[in-house]
């Protein structure tokens, strides 16, 4: 069901290698979501932007639209904030001639032919390409003090000479502080990726080691094999190996899984695709997890953008330890984009999840997993209309409902845009919003102003946000508000390197906060 007969004449022309882009979030509105990344050529509007959650990635964005470094996405509903890492898992083609083109020949002052002088300066440039980046983020009040400090590291490797061996790593190092009565630290590693690849032939590549499956991107990593072909409609593959252990995320040979994956491509682009796997977790020769995965995502036309993500759990065990195959379904997710005309925007999200189940990582806890198993269901709406070229406005709402009646929640957010504002230039946000939750109903208002200078090398975006909490467990309570002011600034300090700093100051009846975050990336 899963393998696609290619034949070798179908072989697709390009070989792909996939690459792990690292960003980060610089700037969200009610509408759009913006990144930033060391750069964005191997990325393509349309494509999924995922957010990593203790090892596993979540499709979470949609590219909508880029520039050189940065990127403009629509959400997939998640949650994100300013600072927060997401990752593109984009593909690198390099075409495959039989024929060494043929060279003109232009000499530079020094009597190289130019053609080849520009070919070897590119692959001597090219040959290593990543970046690393440091964050701090610090909260700071009377009695309390949080730190989290995160450093990153996203690093690939192109082929040398024709050779078909590469290496990629993508990691991620942890650290939080917490002061107050006790003083408290600790850190924790995350490699998500360590691994070579070898490319067989045009059509087939191996990869091993640590690795992120672009084809299954919820198992997440694996320590292990894949075998993977890929065609000019289409792609296969198996792995084989273990999983991180879930409190380490180190290697554990308990953790065995097998799976097989398959799919096809609607168009030469590619971005439209189909694909399903299959996967079976083991803990200890038993199994752990049985589950089917399936994603889509096509554009049904000119206008209208599909996104559709499935689990189907096929293994269940009751209280008594007794297993048996029948399905589940863990995850459902879909939207639609649709723009009828060019200043007016759509999109419609629907999901229903419950929590996946390790019934043998999970034993010591397999009875109240089994009696508490609510399933959510959230849907979400939103509109923006662009009135002119320097205004947008735009609603968005949405309600999550869970089946015990708990972690119930909805929101309602208005926003009005400006860009270009005469006399000072720059852009100008107004949102208000109100979200309510089983505990309490808190409005917000925010003001942002945002402005790019010294030829677009800084940037500022001084902001302002209130905020009025009512608790409906205090009775005869008067409600509480906070006030939030700061400043968001990002500078090049050189031509692949940038600062960005955050501080903001919150009032909140008598508790003064302060807010501290730094980063600083460089690509290479």
């Amino acid at each position: 069901m899963f393998v696609l007969g290619l034949s070798e004449s179908e072989a697709n022309a390009f070989r792909a290698e996939m690459d792990t882009i690292a960003g980060q979030v610089t700037f969200r509105t009610s509408d759009n979501i913006y990144l930033k990344f060391p750069d964005t050529d191997l990325i393509q509007k349309g494509d999924t932007v995922y957010v990593e959650t203790e090892g596993f990635f979540k499709p979470c964005l949609i590219v909508f639209q880029k520039s050189s470094v940065s990127v403009i996405a629509k959400s997939l509903e998640c949650k994100l904030n300013v600072g927060d890492p997401v990752f593109v898992f984009s593909k690198r083609a390099v075409a495959e001639t039989e024929k060494e083109p043929v060279k003109k020949k232009v000499l530079t002052e020094d009597n190289q032919p130019l053609q080849q002088k520009s070919a070897a300066k590119k692959k001597e440039t090219d040959v290593i390409r990543g970046s690393l980046s440091i964050n701090n983020y610090s909260t700071i009040s009377e009695s309390d003090f949080y730190s989290r400090s995160v450093g990153r590291l996203s690093l690939s490797t192109t082929p040398l000479d024709g050779k078909k061996l590469s290496f990629r790593t993508l990691a991620r190092f942890r650290q939080n502080r917490q002061g107050g009565g006790d003083q408290k630290s600790f850190g924790k590693l995350y490699l998500y990726e360590f691994a070579a690849d070898y490319q067989l032939n045009k059509s087939i590549k191996v990869t091993g080691g640590r690795f992120i499956n672009s084809k299954m991107l919820s198992v997440g990593a694996i320590d292990g094999l894949k075998v993977q072909y890929e065609g000019k409609s289409g792609f296969t593959g198996i792995i084989a190996g273990t999983r991180p252990d879930p409190y380490s995320y180190g290697f554990n040979a308990n953790l065995l899984q097998i799976g097989v994956f398959g799919g096809m491509y609607h168009g030469a682009s590619k971005y439209a695709f189909s694909n399903i796997g299959f996967i079976e977790q083991i803990n200890g020769g038993k199994t752990d997890r049985r589950y089917l995965y399936v994603q889509h995502q096509s554009t049904l036309s000119k206008t209208l953008n599909l996104f559709v993500s499935s689990e189907l759990d096929l293994y269940q065990k009751d209280s008594l330890g007794f297993g048996q195959m029948k399905s589940r379904l863990s995850n459902l997710y879909f939207s639609l984009n649709f723009r009828p005309i060019s200043s007016l925007s759509l999109m419609a999200s629907y999901d229903v999840r419950r929590n996946f189940i390790l019934y043998e990582s999970f034993e010591e806890e397999l009875d109240r997993l089994l009696r508490d198993d609510p399933y959510r269901t959230g849907l979400r709406l939103r509109a923006s209309y662009r009135i002119n070229k320097k205004i947008r406005i735009g609603v968005s709402g949405s309600k999550r409902v869970q089946s015990d009646h708990k972690n119930e929640f909805s929101n309602v957010t208005g926003f009005l845009n400006f860009s270009k504002i005469p006399g000072i230039s720059g852009r100008a946000q107004f949102m208000v919003a109100e979200n309510k939750n089983s505990f309490l109903k808190y409005r917000s208002l925010l003001a942002r102003y945002s402005n790019d200078l010294m030829d677009n090398k800084l940037s500022i975006s001084p902001y302002f946000r209130f905020i009025t909490y009512d608790y409906f467990s205090r009775e005869n309570y008067n409600s509480i508000n906070q006030t939030y002011a700061g400043l968001d600034t990002g500078l090049d300090l050189a031509k692949k390197t940038n600062l960005r700093l955050l501080y903001d100051i919150s009032f909140r009846e008598k508790i003064i906060t302060h807010r501290f975050n730094i980063n600083i990336t460089n690509r290479f």
